[in-house]
């Protein structure tokens, strides 16, 4: 049986949503596995073949849908097909001013403000509708695939957006997002600015933005994990919110010039009398 076909059983008889489907098929082609015989298929040559992609998460996404898909056909041996540790993405922010400024030059203005001020992702503020916001609760059930497929959202919930944001969407007349287009747009018309402006501008990161810029501000990271509407804090804290040195250094207690003089003194006497008592 060829993978092609195997993969077209593995994908009917699993209750994947539509996303994940193109996924897997996407990450097979990209392998060249289409055209095999599934019994060529084993674990070392998923690993050399993944090992040939660049980039790291795409590596690790294609392994991750291999070791998913080809699980029946390797039996205890899929074990051997490695999941590759997460890497968090680190985003290099604009300003607030900075992103505004962009986010107005685009097409896409509310969408991508939802995607800075309410979290959302770019799929699932494509799919916003008046009758979704009451005051400034707004329920999140549908997304709008880049392709423009409506679905169910990933992660459905209810979140609290500003005040002024509740207000734009109320008053904007038309349609809030154009039916029948996909979310790719929006994503293009992010990449046209920042090609444009030499800062870097996605949805996903205007959605690190939301998570971090919480974080800073001193919200209750429970909070922010409902808002982000994430299963698991762990998601929230490790995944979205970034820390920079800087930051570290500044949360340290501050030590007076006396205080480093008297701990300086302090290890030079301790070296002096017994070299092993100083921990490094």
């Amino acid at each position: 049986m060829l993978v092609s076909t195997y993969l077209e059983n593995y994908l009917e008889r699993q209750a994947y949503r539509a996303s994940t489907s193109r996924n897997y098929t996407k990450h097979i082609k990209q392998l060249g596995f289409m055209q095999l015989e599934v019994d060529q298929v084993t674990p070392k040559m998923i690993m050399d073949s993944c090992a040939r992609i660049d980039t790291y998460t795409v590596r690790r996404s294609a392994l991750i849908s291999c070791r998913a898909i080809f699980k029946e056909h390797l039996g205890l041996d899929h074990k051997k097909i490695p999941i590759l540790p997460h890497v968090q993405k680190v985003y290099e922010f604009p300003t607030q001013d900075e992103l505004h400024e962009m986010i107005n030059r685009t097409k896409y203005r509310l969408q991508l403000l939802l995607c800075m001020y309410a979290g959302l992702r770019v799929g699932e503020a494509c799919g916003i509708r008046r009758q979704d916001l009451i005051g400034n609760r707004l329920t999140i059930t549908r997304q709008v695939s880049q392709d423009g497929v409506i679905s169910t959202a990933k992660t459905i919930g209810v979140v609290i957006i500003p005040n002024w944001l509740a207000d734009e969407i109320h008053g904007t007349s038309g349609d809030l997002f154009p039916e029948g287009k996909g979310s790719l747009v929006v994503t293009h018309a992010c990449r046209n600015q920042s090609d444009r402006t030499g800062k870097q501008m996605n949805p996903h990161l205007l959605r690190h933005w939301y998570c971090t810029t919480l974080i800073n501000n001193g919200a209750n990271p429970e909070i922010v994990r409902r808002q982000m509407r994430h299963a698991s804090l762990n998601t929230t804290m490790r995944t979205y919110v970034q820390v920079k040195p800087s930051q570290i250094l500044d949360s340290l207690p501050v030590v007076s010039e006396g205080q480093i003089g008297r701990l300086s003194r302090s290890i030079e006497a301790s070296l002096l009398d017994d070299p092993s008592s100083v921990m490094v």
